[in-house]
């Protein structure tokens, strides 16, 4: 049987985790920590959960393991105001009964209890004995209970994950029920239904009365009632952590100046430039008050016949001095609203800058906009529009949202601190669209900065499989709204910011975005960038971006052209200031977009020739190079794909660093607890090393809050835990002969709450080298030595192969036993220092292989 997701909507304000910007997110609970009892929320509402249940395999990635007790379920306290009260709301999640059966006489078991204060209001969800769904909810008035249940047609099959869907509609008073995306059950809500769920007791994921038993994943819940084609895509749309939808793979190439791809053929769209570059009306938004903000409504475009507002911030470094300064307009994503951090931000900067609502809403609960209310004036609700695909092209959201960021443009120009020639926007996803978008329209910009978003959607986006499903309809809406249709038209200078995680827009649709418009462009691509609102505005790029066009300060560095053969990646750059290191940053995956691992390796830097080179491993499926300035930035060239040679691609790998590229101090990524106060910290160093000139110090300090800091370590979450597959681990070592260490190197598998270590060894301060509990070797301090660990975690054989080489001196080779023999997942790679006081180590050569 195929599997079902549990959606229950009951609208209006809502929310959305940055990461997925078709949907108004509360919480979103991917269910990926594996271990201890913090479930964590990756909307920017983080509203995290306190877990008393176990940890099993998800449907992606990890999952809550609830065993049918009531010691086990998780606990969350909605703040009142996000709580659902009179709203819409919607909750989804996959779920997996392993045991429908209750002794007792309610036959159900209860997977989520929303509002737990029975009898005056109450809401939940239960599982019967039999697999149908039920959700429940009701309230007392006057005495008198009105109970408003639903109970599906359709029945969940054990040890299956199921994807169930409910959405209640108080407008429309209307319950449904949907399994797999398609309607099963439908109930009229009560005319006068008034339930409040304003909670003040927790909210529970399970039940401490006949928990449910099974696991559950993928916990979204939001304010609003889903449309059929959201609830759609929230059942194909999982979050799994670091993940980038990629081409198939191809022969290399990398031409010098690409082609641009085609944009699709598009429809007229009818843009009013002389009503959009008038100064719009402005009215008083009462009850809104940031520090050094202005809080206002401005005119937007008509919507069905009727005017509309666009709510604002504004904020300028200093008011009637009569000084002129440059300018932003910001552009928020999905989820968001009008944040006045973001504008306080460019106000440091030395820039006035607007922020506006795109959606019709207001920021509720807080001046930076966490929480967000439709107004009496909204024009149409977004993100995307898709359902709006029948209505009046000039009565859906592109049209409303794009022609907001414009009106905000021109009611910015009128300010008297502003410096009309000096005036650019960005956007961060949806507003990184919209960004593109505008780009097209409004010339008066002097230079665009879309963050992770950019068009064809159609292609390779999280909207795909949304507009295939819309047939005719979704090549309509790309005609008229897909960002490549105005990237084509533009002429700005434009800095492309995003990473190689992004799901949402993967790097396909980004390259050929990139390469539509006709001014100058640079990338910053980097590994890991998560997708959010703060990570968003937070690369140092974007200022210096601007910077350079309204500032007089320096450019970015720019990529002049690259080329490609089956072994070398070369790059040639222009740069105002010293290029100090660069990256090849690669995978070695193939398929699955979401199972693709990236990383980063140095690359040469010939600074006087303007040159970088990149070997590129045999087994690398994708890559591009970072090239590193000596402020820091980052430019990026195209990323390019490939079929690896037949041997090369039975390996996976998922670290390799030699460290000769990186500049000296620098800390890598993974380290933890660096004191540098204290002199404790993980950093490149070329006082040693094992190949070339400089190699990784672990320094440790006296008096730091843990004895095992600091540590580097490596995770390997989701689809990229290592189950059944043989391990590699190869890396140089050196004890100091001065400061003698204890560092371990060890795996651990965090499938469950209680992590188990499987290979581990010990570096002591005596130079003896431990296996668990037992002596193994001794190598002289000052001296490097080659190791290896060799090992299949979930092989029968429960060990793994241990070798040493000194240098100038014979391997050493071990057979040796897990430290738990119950390992036989790799979550977890940690360097870990033990030490009390000064104590010095050296690791270099670090790569690790995974056998396919």
């Amino acid at each position: 049987m195929k599997a079902i997701t549990l959606t229950l909507a009951l609208s209006a304000a809502f929310f959305i985790y940055p990461g997925n910007d078709t949907y108004s997110f509360l919480l979103n609970y991917p269910c990926d920590e594996g271990s201890g009892t913090a479930v964590k929320d990756v909307s920017e509402n983080t509203i995290n959960g306190v877990s008393s249940a176990l940890w099993g395999e998800g449907k992606s990635g990890k999952a809550i393991q609830l065993n049918g007790t009531s010691a086990a379920f998780v606990r969350v306290q909605l703040p009142k105001d996000k709580a659902f009260g009179t709203s819409d709301f919607t909750v989804a999640a996959w779920i997996n009964p392993q045991s429908l059966t209750v002794d007792g006489p309610a036959k159900q078991r209860r997977l989520f209890m929303f509002m737990d204060n029975y009898p005056n209001t109450y809401a939940g969800v239960d599982i019967q004995s039999d697999g149908r769904a039920q959700f429940f909810m009701g309230y007392t008035a006057d005495g008198k209970r009105v109970h408003a249940p639903l109970i599906s047609k359709g029945s969940i099959a054990l040890n299956e994950w199921t994807h169930l869907a409910v959405v209640c509609n108080r407008n429309g008073k209307k319950l449904r029920i949907f399994i797999n995306g398609k309607p099963d059950n439908e109930a009229a809500l009560p005319e006068t239904f008034a339930a409040d769920f304003t909670a003040e007791k927790q909210m529970t994921i399970g039940s401490s009365w006949q928990n449910f038993n099974g696991r559950i994943d993928e916990v979204k819940m939001y304010r609003r009632a889903l449309a059929e084609s959201d609830i759609v895509t929230a059942m194909n749309t999982l979050y799994s952590g670091p993940s980038l939808a990629v081409t198939s793979a191809a022969t290399v190439t990398a031409p010098d100046k690409p082609a641009p791809a085609a944009p699709i053929a598009p429809v007229d769209v009818p843009w009013d430039k002389e009503l959009l570059y008038s100064t719009p009306a402005v009215y008083p938004a009462e009850g809104f008050s940031a520090d050094g903000m202005k809080a206002l409504f401005f005119e937007g475009l008509p919507y069905k016949g009727k005017p509309t507002r666009v709510f604002a911030w504004y904020g300028a470094p200093e008011y009637g001095t009569g000084k002129k300064f440059p300018a932003m307009v910001v552009i928020h994503g999905g989820g968001g609203t009008a944040f006045s951090d973001w504008v306080k931000l460019w106000n440091k900067r030395g820039y006035a800058a607007i922020a506006m609502d795109n959606c019709g809403a207001v920021p509720t609960g807080s001046s930076e906009g966490k929480g967000r209310k439709r107004h009496e004036f909204a024009g149409p609700d977004g993100w995307g529009g898709f359902t709006q695909i029948d209505d009046d092209v000039k009565d859906q959201w592109t049209f409303h949202a794009a022609g907001a960021v414009i009106r905000a443009h021109s009611l910015l120009r009128s300010m008297p601190e502003v410096d009309t020639e000096r005036v650019g926007v960005t956007g961060i996803s949806w507003g990184g669209y919209l960004t593109c978008v505008v780009s097209g329209l409004d010339d008066r910009f002097k230079c665009a900065i879309p963050v992770y978003g950019c068009g064809f959607y159609g292609d390779e986006s999280a909207w795909t499989s949304t507009l295939k499903g819309m047939g005719e309809k979704g090549k309509l809406w790309l005609s008229m709204w897909d960002a490549s249709v105005y990237l084509a038209k533009s002429r700005l200078p434009m800095l492309w910011v995003s990473g190689t995680i992004d799901h949402f827009f993967p790097m396909p649709s980004l390259q050929k975005s990139y390469r539509l418009p006709k001014g100058p462009r640079n990338l910053a691509i980097r590994v890991n960038m998560s997708h959010s609102h703060g990570a968003g505005w937070a690369p140092a790029e974007i200022d210096a971006f601007t910077g350079s066009f309204f500032n007089g300060t320096p450019p970015l560095t720019a990529v002049v052209s690259q080329t490609a053969d089956d072994t070398t990646l070369r790059a040639a750059y222009r740069s105002p200031v010293a290029v100090t290191e660069a990256e090849l940053c690669y995978t070695s995956d193939v398929g699955n977009n979401e199972q693709r691992y990236w990383l980063s390796t140095g690359a040469t830097v010939d600074d006087a020739a303007k040159t970088v080179t990149a070997s590129i491993p045999p087994e690398a499926t994708a890559f591009y190079i970072n090239i590193i300035d000596s402020r820091g930035l980052i430019a990026s060239t195209e990323y390019i794909e490939r079929t690896p040679k037949a041997a090369a691609g039975k390996r996976r790998i998922l670290i390799d660093e030699n460290f000769e590229n990186n500049a000296v101090g620098r800390v890598p990524s993974g380290a933890t607890g660096v004191n540098k106060d204290k002199g404790a910290v993980i950093q490149v160093t070329d006082a040693q090393a094992y190949t070339g000139k400089k190699s990784l110090a672990f320094i440790d300090a006296p008096d730091l809050k843990n004895a095992w800091e600091p540590f580097r370590e490596f995770t390997f979450k989701g689809a990229n835990a290592i189950k059944n597959n043989s391990v590699t681990l190869t890396f140089a070592a050196m004890n100091s002969k001065e400061k003698p260490s204890k560092l371990t190197v060890e795996f651990r598998d965090n499938s469950e709450k209680q992590y188990k270590s499987g290979p581990l060894i010990t570096f002591n301060p005596d130079g003896s080298i431990t296996a668990g509990e037992s002596p193994v070797t001794t190598v002289p301090l000052g001296t490097w030595m080659k190791v290896s660990m060799t090992f299949t975690p979930g092989g029968a054989e429960k060990q793994y192969i241990l070798e040493i080489t000194p240098n100038k001196g014979e391997p050493q080779r071990f057979t040796l036993p897990y430290v738990k023999k119950e390992f036989a997942t790799v979550n977890w790679l940690g360097f870990v220092t033990y030490n009390d006081g000064a104590a010095e180590m050296y690791v270099d050569d670090i790569r690790m292989a995974v056998e396919r």
